[in-house]
């Protein structure tokens, strides 16, 4: 679609999340191939390239989410997961394990911006639709896709995160037992993850606090990081059970 074609307002009503959605499937297949669009949700278009990380799979998404034509606001985020639950999930996460951050702290190297900074808005006094969409394409090419590869890259060498990964891939419990037993427990102690007195969940945290590597701040995460790698390995348990 040609830059005039993106520009006109159709009716003056602006780009709807279909004319939306086709421009930037038609972008990414053009200049990221691989990244395919994997769906919608609401406003939320979703652009996913799956990579393998030994027998595990590794869920690159770019989330784009779009608020209609009357307010003509976009917000972007990507995120690198092995849950596969947390593909669609919306929530940001600083862990290792599925972090999922905005594109524009991510551009701009900072975690916090102002309201005014933290939006792409597809039209106004300053900008056009396609120079809008020229941006976020732009901004995920060059700032987005290397923060997935630098993140890729730097997995193999987090010994915690390994550690954990090695765990649950010797686990043999049953992944709707555990499951439920966990929620039981984090419900408990009123969703404060470092108290859980499952045993599941203290030995594999035990394990992970015992391997030296990483800065405090890294190490602070590991109580959140030991439920997170048992959530995964019931939700990765289940879908092989479904799998067809």
């Amino acid at each position: 679609m040609s830059r005039d074609q993106v520009n006109q307002t159709y009716d003056g009503k602006g780009l709807n999340h279909s004319q939306l959605k086709s421009i930037l499937a038609e972008r990414f297949s053009e200049e990221m191939p691989d990244f395919v669009f994997a769906g919608q949700i609401e406003g939320t278009f979703y652009f996913q390239r799956i990579k393998k990380y030994g027998c595990h799979s590794i869920y690159e998404v770019f989330r784009i989410a779009y608020s209609g034509p009357k307010e003509k606001i976009v917000s972007c985020s990507v995120s690198s997961c092995f849950d596969p639950l947390c593909v669609y999930g919306n929530a940001y996460n600083i862990g290792p394990l599925n972090p999922h951050k905005d594109l524009i702290t991510i551009v701009k190297s900072t975690g916090v911006v102002s309201v005014e900074e933290a939006y792409y808005y597809l039209e106004n006094m300053r900008s056009t639709p396609s120079d809008t969409i020229d941006r976020i394409i732009l901004d995920f090419k060059t700032a987005g896709i290397r923060y997935l590869d630098n993140r890729f890259g730097r997995i193999a060498e987090n010994r915690i995160i390994n550690a954990g990964l090695d765990y649950i891939t010797q686990l043999r419990s049953n992944p709707d037992e555990l499951l439920e037993e966990l929620e039981a427990n984090l419900k408990a102690v009123k969703y404060q993850v470092r108290f859980i007195k499952h045993p599941r969940y203290i030995e594999l945290k035990e394990r992970l606090f015992a391997i030296k590597y990483g800065e405090k701040d890294e190490r602070i995460y590991i109580p959140k990081l030991a439920y997170e790698l048992l959530e995964y390995y019931c939700h990765e348990q289940k879908n092989r059970l479904f799998a067809p």
